[in-house]
């Protein structure tokens, strides 16, 4: 039997209802079914959409897993974002207990109805690009041949880090 190959992969990580209790349940449950390597910083910012909402807490992992993509998306991260009270509703900027979104696979590029890999919101949103450029500054993102380090240099405006969350998770990963 041939055992799979391992791929690195991104994860980016937000909730805005109970943050801190869902954001580490979720490391927790996601290290079930992967390797977490690593996480940025995570930090708290305005919802954009919905002003009138609790701040988003948010970051980004690095895990190792042997799954496709699409075995990532959907079994995994739909399932333990379901186990910890997501509901996905028709509005996309609705309150989220957890949110993980698959926005890198090896150097795979994705474009299908279902899955697009780089996620675009690494170009566009400061609370993925900014924690992504952290983790792997010299990361070349295989669709645009972009530097993540390059991309984080535009800044993290809006985003305030969350020092002691930041410590327990990753204190909690290298155990």
């Amino acid at each position: 039997m041939q055992k799979s190959e391992v791929t690195s992969a991104y994860v980016a990580v937000g909730s805005n209802i109970d943050p801190l209790t869902h954001i580490e349940a979720g490391l927790r449950a996601l290290a079930e079914y992967v390797r977490v390597v690593d996480i940025s910083t995570v930090y708290a910012s305005r919802p954009s959409e919905r002003p009138e909402q609790s701040d988003f807490v948010n970051g980004v992992w690095l895990v190792e897993t042997e799954r496709d993509p699409w075995s990532l998306k959907f079994d995994v991260l739909r399932e333990v974002e379901s186990r910890h009270g997501r509901r996905r509703e028709r509005d996309k900027h609705a309150a989220r207990t957890l949110d993980l979104d698959l926005i890198l696979f090896g150097d795979k590029v994705i474009r299908s109805d279902e899955l697009v890999l780089p996620d675009p919101d690494i170009y566009k949103a400061p609370y993925v690009y900014f924690p992504l450029a952290e983790l792997a500054p010299d990361l070349i993102l295989p669709d645009t041949g972009v530097r993540a380090g390059d991309l984080g240099a535009k800044g993290g405006a809006g985003l305030t880090p969350m020092p002691t969350l930041t410590a327990s998770l990753k204190g909690w990963i290298k155990k």
